[in-house]
């Protein structure tokens, strides 16, 4: 089912981290990779005022966007199918970015299952998302729901009804197909689930994996991964498998007070994700006004969203606080007043250069020092029980100890 080759895999000894070259349709990323993140880009006229030299240097631009049921009902009735035209064909209309792989990453955020004539509605759906993303993704399903009587999110869609859709969905996309599909693993699930998801996915010939963290930090998905990489390993897999994560939350714990925070998605790689796709922050239900609350000055938002990546420390620094910001904003063509009109945007594009080339330093400590958790272990950071999440995971099934009375 993959239409993706993969060549000159190798793998750490003590980590999930991976090194593989990923091949499809006359492509080839080099892996650890992270994608440009376009989730805030405001205006087209944005993307004049960057770098062409750093431009061209990353081939892959992501956009992810939540879909409500309204807006999926309304979309397949459209003539003009005019979905997501404004984040696929106005890119490819500026020449900077017409040769770049534009990939668009969906999560439903309610249960197309659900609806009338399900498999219908959704290959509609599909068949205008198909045009309009280099890479496909099967939309992934946010499989809890908030529910009021408990005050909790519980789980609202089994994982047999999610392996239905996957099967459904995946089936729309391949029907006229040459391009890569991914298929979602939600990491909603607890452990258990989640390995039954995988392993059915697995025996079926699925070999494209996405993670959508949906706004959350990549060490808040350890056990998740940690089952993942169980059960690929125990069939052998490991080299025959792509794992693609998106919409990580930037911090671990982000706070706007904060001058350094440590950072998330830098940890993604030792973790065992191949591409590091695009940032989101945690969507929290809104449940009411807190008639107290005073919004921080307009500058300490501003000084928050425009973090820097530190790769001496692993934390992202706010602007004015960073070692050598004049530096660095020269080396990627961005501008003081072009921070303070869109700090998400700016600081993002120049994090994901800074990220690509911290996974190139990731990769010599693998390869040449033999040592990369010695590495990571000595970034300011990362503490002993963090470093916990990276150790490479164990097929053998533990035999119990028996106690000297027991044995007796």
């Amino acid at each position: 089912m993959s239409s993706i080759e993969i060549r000159n895999f190798e793998a750490d000894d003590t980590t999930q981290f991976t090194i593989k070259d990923v091949r499809f349709n006359h492509n080839t990323l080099k892996t650890p990779f992270k994608t440009l993140d376009f989730n805030d880009l405001g205006s087209l006229r944005d993307i004049r005022s960057l770098e062409r030299r750093w431009l061209d240097k990353n081939p892959v631009i992501e956009k992810s966007q939540n879909v409500k049921k309204n807006t999926f009902e309304k979309e397949i009735d459209r003539p003009d199918a005019p979905f997501l035209s404004d984040n696929y064909d106005s890119y490819k209309r500026i020449p900077v970015l017409s040769d770049k792989l534009i990939l668009n990453t969906l999560t439903f955020s309610f249960n197309p299952c659900l609806i009338p004539d399900y498999e219908d509605s959704l290959s509609n759906f599909l068949d205008i998302y198909h045009g309009r993303s280099d890479i496909l993704f099967v939309p992934n399903l946010k499989v809890k729901e908030y529910n009021q009587d408990t005050s909790k999110s519980e789980v609202a869609i089994k994982t047999g009804d999610y392996l239905n859709y996957v099967g459904c969905a995946y089936d729309s996309l391949k029907f006229r197909n040459s391009k890569p599909i991914f298929i979602p693993v939600s990491t909603r699930y607890g452990v258990k689930s989640s390995e039954e998801l995988v392993t059915e996915m697995l025996a079926s010939g699925f070999r494209n994996f996405w993670f959508d963290l949906e706004g959350r930090s990549s060490v808040s998905v350890t056990a998740q991964l940690r089952g993942f990489h169980r059960v690929v390993a125990r069939q052998g897999l490991d080299d025959k498998v792509i794992l693609y994560g998106s919409n990580i939350r930037r911090e671990v714990k982000p706070h706007k007070s904060d001058s350094a925070s440590a950072a998330s998605d830098v940890l993604a790689t030792p973790l065992g994700f191949d591409i590091v796709g695009v940032n989101r922050d945690t969507q929290r239900k809104w449940m009411g006004g807190n008639t107290d609350y005073t919004p921080p000055p307009k500058e300490v938002t501003i000084q928050h969203k425009g973090r820097f990546f530190d790769y001496t420390t692993y934390e992202y620094v706010k602007y004015p606080d960073y070692a050598d910001t004049t530096t660095l904003l020269d080396r990627y063509g961005i501008t003081v007043p072009d921070l303070n009109r869109r700090p998400k945007f700016y600081s993002t594009f120049a994090n994901s250069f800074e990220l690509n080339m911290e996974f190139e330093r990731q990769k010599y400590a693998m390869q040449y020092d033999n040592s990369l958790m010695n590495y990571l272990g000595g970034k300011k950071s990362i503490t002993d029980k963090v470093l916990k999440n990276f150790e490479r995971v164990s097929t053998r099934k533990e035999t119990p100890k028996v106690t000297l009375n027991d044995f007796m």
